[in-house]
């Protein structure tokens, strides 16, 4: 049990702060080139993870294992509608 907690502690301090109201309506606002800046070829994949990192709160994942579903849910930082998306091989979402 001490072990779980000094995980979670760990982890915790391990998220990106949560931010502001000023930063998040910039970010709403610059949502658009959000996308552009994702796609764009010059963007390196350590760059993607960090605004993906910046941008979502937490993934939880409700796994019904004698059904042998899996419910992804995103919480994005901005509010929005969560995005339930990803399989598992032979499970339904």
């Amino acid at each position: 049990m001490r072990q779980a907690e000094a995980d979670l502690t760990a982890q915790q301090a391990r998220r990106p702060a949560t931010l502001t109201a000023t930063e998040l309506a910039w970010l709403e606002r610059a949502g658009a080139d959000i996308r552009r800046i994702f796609q764009a070829p010059t963007t390196t994949a350590r760059e993607r993870k960090q605004l993906l990192r910046a941008l979502i709160t937490e993934v939880v994942v409700t796994v019904q294992a004698e059904q042998r579903t899996a419910e992804p849910r995103i919480v994005w930082q901005a509010k929005g509608p969560a995005y339930p998306g990803a399989t598992r091989p032979g499970w339904t979402v």
